[in-house]
Order: structure tokens, then C-alpha cells, then sequence
């Protein structure tokens, strides 16, 4: 391989992981700033605002329109919006689980994704709270323990 072509190659590595780096962080944000938005007391208007004006997402689609056509991606942009669309549609933490799982895919994603957005917005029931701590073992409830721990104190 040419020298000149070497190079054009690894400009276009070094743009392609720029692209996927951009593309992740909008994910990212996307996650944090509709949980900042629920924390903060907004209503799901104002998180579905910030999805499609500041990180621009296409939220037009219900998930009765996602869930024929949705695969497994793990991709931020075939992955964050449906999650969204599905804590958007939710009437409660559960149902936004629910939600979430019926959309197929990768489901473990879209429900932390949707999931963590639910907990800001309605919290968890307490059953459900009392349920999973039951079932974890006692070094991962250390774990969750201190997690919100820090979480609260960083509220407060």
C-alpha cells in the first residue's frame, strides 16, 4: 500500500471513531439530560423537547409503530430514541418496563435505558424495591447499597 493511501486510510479510522464517539455521547446525553429533566421535576413534554430539539431525535413513531419493525441494535441512534419512546408512552415505572421489553431488540438496554429515566421520573415501588433486594446476594446489595448512597448525598 502507497504511502498516500496509508494515510487516507487512517484519516478515515480517525474519522470513523470520531463519528462513533460523537454518535455515543449524543447517547449519552440524551440519557442524562431527560434524567436531570425528570429529577428536576419536568413533565414528559419537556424531556420529549429536549430528545427531539437539543439532540434531535425522531420520537414521531408510538411503540405499537417501533415494535413490528425493531431488531436487536446497539446502536445509540436505533436504541436511546425507542427506549425513550417507551418511558414517554409509560404510565408508571412498571408499565415502562413493560413497555420497554415488548419492543424486542436488545431489551436489557432499552429497559436500563428506559428503566433509569422511569426511576428519576416516578421511582421505584417499594414492593418491587423489596422484591430485587430479596433476590440479590449480599456483596451486590453493598454495591446498590453505597451506589445510592452517594447518589443522595451528591441531592442533598
Amino acid at each position: 500500500m502507497n504511502k498516500g493511501l496509508a494515510t487516507q486510510w487512517q484519516g478515515l479510522l480517525v474519522w470513523r471513531n470520531f463519528a462513533i464517539i460523537g454518535m455515543v455521547s449524543e447517547g449519552i446525553f440524551a440519557v442524562a439530560g431527560s434524567i436531570y429533566l425528570a429529577l428536576d421535576g419536568k413533565d414528559k413534554e419537556a424531556i420529549k423537547e429536549f430528545a427531539t430539539d437539543v439532540i434531535g431525535y425522531d420520537l414521531s413513531r408510538t411503540c405499537d409503530e417501533i415494535r413490528p419493525v425493531y431488531h436487536h441494535d446497539e446502536t445509540c441512534q436505533r436504541s436511546v430514541p425507542e427506549a425513550i419512546t417507551a418511558f414517554l408512552e409509560g404510565k408508571d415505572f412498571e408499565d415502562v418496563i413493560r413497555t420497554t421489553i415488548s419492543l424486542g431488540g436488545d431489551t436489557d438496554t432499552l429497559a436500563c435505558i428506559a428503566g433509569s429515566i422511569a426511576e428519576a421520573y416516578y421511582g421505584i415501588p417499594d414492593e418491587l424495591v423489596i422484591e430485587c433486594r430479596n433476590r440479590l446476594p449480599d456483596d451486590l446489595l453493598e454495591v446498590v447499597d453505597r451506589f445510592y448512597e452517594l447518589a443522595n448525598h451528591k441531592k442533598g
